[in-house]
């Protein structure tokens, strides 16, 4: 069983909004209260009917509506009241908000739901649940130490009875206990089992015979792995509906890239849902088979919170717009020796695409290029950049990696000075300037002209991509040429690039 998409009416923030969602992975990014987590509270209502009332409205407004719609429903999964009522043809969910709360399938209505009925549509015990949530506030006080039956298959939305999963899976024989052993090696990096205690049992990493470490005494993000671990192993081939909520929280980006593996391959057959303000998180999920990528944006209309969510396109720009726009910038720390940060993405284009493979081919696969896009955002990107560098290294040896190069002209001449001043314990040889004003000036001689009339030109930005694209077209078709007559325009980029090369071979790494 999937959801397939879900409508919102005047529904918190939102005042008309709706997705259609993948049969695998769906990730949403935001920035904090745009109404990311609204999305989850939502769907998690089928399973969970306290999370829907009337102060869930939208300001203004006297009702508010959700419709979800399924594929595939399974009769396993919802109360017999409501599926012997339906039948096999339901496909849809429509929940009414007014000063109760009203449910209405396929045209049935039942009565008042949520806040004067404890039942839910769906079932929150296992195996017959749908949902697997793991929202924030998650966190217990104390885990429950009763590993019967009912305390094992309740799926509570926290960790309360951790270890009564934990003994569960831990059983010899039982089917997803290899699999869950290999997760914690991979994950967590030790196992977690269950030993006997005075009211039960308690999830432990066992140190001997005799000694033993309880999960009460580990850190806080143990207990958040460790119940994401327990359920993605149960999950095998269920069809289940994973809700998650900033999966990057108290884990570290090592382990936080295994589950993220681990999470892509139980996408095969469960849907998942995943909130995140993680780079890491956007780009391994997003690069699985059918994901779709989802941003939330919130604006005030008559002083009214008002969120929208939109697909993202599934393309290399879009995708490096919406890191862009969290705050995040694309570096690869586990890849790059040496970053070049350049004024405009025409200039990183020629450089990255045709000058380094063709002059310097060793700074390939070492050097990063990174287009500010306009000279004023060269002092972010790098600001960016380097509290980054600091984050990941913890030193200042990274210093002496980042290379700057901006157009010649006034204005930017200033601007070299001024990060000079700013960054005074760098090497001021990495702050370079171009003799010309135009990066274009440095195309080869069989585009002058073309060149020349971009001054004359109403839309430049235009003239210039367009421009751009040709000269492209036209090294691919014409390689050697192209060689030799770059060679001779951009010498002195060439130049620069073989000092930067020089410059990193001396490094010890």
């Amino acid at each position: 069983m999937k959801i397939t998409k879900i409508e919102l009416t005047n529904i918190r923030s939102y005042e008309n909004s709706q997705i259609e969602l993948s049969p695998g992975i769906n990730i949403i990014i935001g920035e904090n209260n745009s109404g990311k987590t609204t999305i989850l509270r939502t769907l998690l209502f089928l399973q969970n009917s306290n999370l829907l009332q009337a102060n869930d409205i939208r300001k203004n407004e006297y009702a508010g509506t959700v419709k979800i719609k399924f594929k595939d429903c399974d009769s396993k999964h919802f109360h017999p009241n409501l599926w012997n009522t339906i039948g096999i043809n339901y496909d849809s969910v429509i929940i009414n908000i007014y000063s109760t709360i009203a449910l209405h399938i396929c045209g049935e209505t039942f009565g008042h739901y949520g806040m004067q009925n404890s039942n839910s549509i769906i079932f929150n015990e296992e195996p017959n649940n749908f949902i697997y949530p793991f929202l924030s506030k998650r966190k217990v006080e104390t885990f429950n130490e009763d590993v019967r039956q009912q305390a094992t298959n309740s799926v509570l939305g926290n960790f309360y009875n951790l270890t009564a999963k934990v003994d569960r899976i831990s059983t010899d024989n039982f089917p997803a206990k290899k699999e869950y052993v290999k997760a914690c090696d991979e994950i967590l990096g030790f196992p977690i089992n269950s030993l006997a205690s005075p009211s039960g049992k308690k999830a432990s990493y066992i140190v001997n015979n005799f000694g033993h470490i309880p999960i009460e005494s580990m850190g806080e993000g143990v207990a958040n792995i460790l119940g994401l671990i327990l359920d993605l192993c149960i999950a095998d081939n269920e069809n289940k509906l994973f809700l998650i909520e900033e999966p990057e929280n108290d884990i570290h980006p090592k382990a936080l890239k295994k589950l993220l593996d681990f999470i892509i391959e139980k996408s095969k057959t469960n849907q998942f849902i995943i909130t995140t303000h993680s780079n890491i998180v956007l780009k391994y999920l997003g690069s699985a088979p059918e994901s779709k990528v989802f941003q939330v944006k919130m604006d005030f209309v008559n002083k009214v919170p008002t969120s929208t969510i939109t697909e993202i396109n599934n393309t290399h720009q879009s995708r490096k717009e919406i890191l862009e726009d969290l705050g995040y910038e694309l570096f690869d720390f586990d890849i790059w020796d040496t970053w070049l940060i350049l004024e405009e993405s025409s200039a990183e284009t020629v450089i990255r695409d045709f000058l380094i493979p063709n002059f310097v081919p060793k700074l390939q696969g070492r050097l990063k290029t990174c287009s500010s896009k306009g000279v004023d955002k060269v002092r972010a990107r790098i600001e960016a950049l380097t509290s980054l560098c600091l984050f990941l290294h913890l030193q200042d040896s990274f210093k002496d990696r980042i290379w700057v190069l901006i157009d010649g002209g006034e204005n930017e001449e200033k601007i070299i000075r001024d990060l000079k001043n700013s960054y005074k314990s760098w090497n001021e040889d990495h702050f370079l300037q171009l003799k010309e004003h135009e990066f274009e000036n440095y195309y080869p001689e069989e585009f002058k002209d073309e060149v020349l009339k971009i001054k004359d030109s109403e839309d430049k930005r235009e003239s210039k991509r367009v421009l751009l694209k040709k000269v492209k077209q036209w090294w691919i078709e014409n390689p050697e040429d192209a060689k030799e007559s770059f060679c001779k325009s951009a010498y002195e980029i060439i130049e620069i690039l073989q000092n930067i090369e020089d410059s990193l071979n001396k490094i010890n790494y």
